[in-house]
């Protein structure tokens, strides 16, 4: 199993690059893409990169969840520095002062935690060594 998901994260990367791209265009068109396009690039490289490590070296259960978080924080670090000169809104959209979150910090934290524990339940689950000692069939 391990060798089809290298397979795999071989080959998905490439698509993960352009995903960003394509979602964005479809939403907002090619002039809003390329006013974003350094969020484009960090969203699908963090998203590649992150995919390829873990199901070339991790394994086949845990690629994209893993993924997915490294791109959230990979594009909310970039997103502190850098901000796009427009800001694309759907029509009748009305601008509002700057958002506040309404949860502490600990608030966040927790809510992150059940996410956190089943990515490293995931992640244990999918260990040869401890497939081999949890399994009925091993010997004691």
């Amino acid at each position: 199993m391990h060798h089809i998901s290298a397979i795999v994260g071989r080959q998905l990367p490439f698509l993960s690059i352009i995903v960003p791209l394509w979602l964005v265009v479809t939403m907002s068109g090619w002039k809003s893409a390329r006013e974003v396009l350094p969020a484009i690039i960090v969203t699908g490289v963090c998203f590649a990169v992150s995919q390829f490590v873990v199901s070339n070296f991790v394994g086949p259960y845990l690629p994209d969840i893993i993924a997915a978080i490294v791109t959230i924080i990979g594009l909310g670090v970039f997103l502190m520095f850098w901000k796009p000169k427009t800001i694309w809104r759907f029509n009748g959209v009305v601008p509002t002062e700057k958002v506040t979150c309404l949860f502490s910090r600990m608030e966040v934290v927790r809510a992150w935690v059940p996410y956190i524990i089943l990515a490293i339940m995931v992640g244990l689950w999918g260990m040869d060594r401890s497939k081999n000692s949890w399994s009925p069939s091993a010997p004691p």
